[in-house]
This record gives C-alpha cells, sequence and structure tokens, in this order.
C-alpha cells in the first residue's frame, strides 16, 4: 500500500533509536518491524551495562526493554511501534 512506503519514506529520513537486551523476545519483535519496512535503526544492546540501562530508564522514564525514540521524542515499547504503524502515525509522532 501507499501509505506504507510514506512510512518508510519519512523514517528513513529520522533518527531511530532502540534499548534492547539480546534475549527481549519483544525487542526482536519491534526489530524485526523496523527491518521489513527498510528503516534504520542504532540498536543499543543494554545486556549487563548498568550505564546504558540508566541512560536508557532516565530518558524514557521506563525499566522495560524495548524503549523507542524517533527523532529524540519517546514513543514506547514494541506495542506502541505497532500501534503507530498499525494507525499510520508515524510521521505525526515525529512532527512532520
Amino acid at each position: 500500500p501507499t501509505h506504507n512506503k510514506k512510512i518508510t519514506g519519512i523514517l528513513y529520513m529520522t533518527e531511530v533509536i532502540m534499548y534492547t537486551k539480546t534475549t527481549c523476545g519483544f525487542c526482536k519483535r519491534a526489530a524485526e518491524l523496523l527491518f521489513n519496512k527498510n528503516i534504520p535503526f542504532n540498536n543499543i544492546i543494554i545486556d549487563n551495562d548498568q550505564t546504558l540501562r540508566a541512560e536508557m530508564i532516565t530518558k524514557s522514564g521506563q525499566h522495560t526493554v524495548p524503549q523507542i525514540f524517533i527523532n529524540g521524542t519517546h514513543i514506547g515499547g514494541c506495542d506502541d511501534i505497532y500501534a503507530l504503524e498499525d494507525t499510520c502515525c508515524f510521521s505525526r509522532e515525529m512532527g512532520t
């Protein structure tokens, strides 16, 4: 569908950051969505790294992974990124 191309194009021009753990199924699911849409993202793996974990908590206010940011805006976790994809709201979340 055309809206999928629009979403992919918008996200391709943005910075997507995702804090993850290697054993997290929700992280893998969120990464799969971005990968399948050809959306590059910076995957910050926080396994056994208390500094990165503290950074994630400070930025998101959340203790669970994944935590996803688009252009510095906290989107939430796996369910949240899928909800945005389902409703075609990626561009609104980024203020474009």
